[in-house]
Parts: C-alpha cells; sequence; structure tokens
C-alpha cells in the first residue's frame, strides 16, 4: 500500500560552462547528482564517460541490427556483434 504524501529527495545542482561547445546557443550547462562527497571535476568526468558509452551503444545499435544484448560481460556483447 502506497502512502499519500510528498517525497523529498536532496540533490546538487551543478553548473558547467562550456567554452568549447558552439553547436548549441546555451553553453551553460547543469548536471543533477545525489553524491555530496565528490568534486565537482570527478560529476562531470563522470558524465562525460557516460555521454561516450551513449554514443557508442547508439553507433552499434544502427549499424548491428540485433534486438537484444544476451549478456553484460564483453565476450558476450563481442559474441552478439
Amino acid at each position: 500500500m502506497l502512502k499519500k504524501g510528498k517525497t523529498e529527495h536532496h540533490c546538487r545542482r551543478i553548473a558547467f560552462w562550456d567554452h568549447k561547445s558552439g553547436k548549441t546557443k546555451e553553453k551553460l550547462v547543469y548536471f543533477l547528482t545525489n553524491k555530496f562527497d565528490i568534486e565537482t571535476d570527478e560529476v562531470l568526468g563522470i558524465y562525460k564517460r557516460h555521454w561516450q558509452i551513449e554514443t557508442l551503444f547508439k553507433k552499434l545499435k544502427q549499424n548491428f541490427p540485433f534486438k537484444y544484448c544476451y549478456g553484460g560481460i564483453v565476450n558476450s556483447i563481442k559474441s552478439n556483434i
């Protein structure tokens, strides 16, 4: 049974001014995290690596038409490709 009411979520907002990006009008980018014990640069690095992984999977899905990925280890991913 669910309780009615408000749920509180504590998060940290990090603003990053991207000097190198000329692709978008907005160069100020915001990131949200619930990690309060790590440095700002580390949060930005995590998001950067996350975006690189997302673009890798996008390219894989475009070039290799498999519907499912049957495992999370490197060898199973290689066998799917």
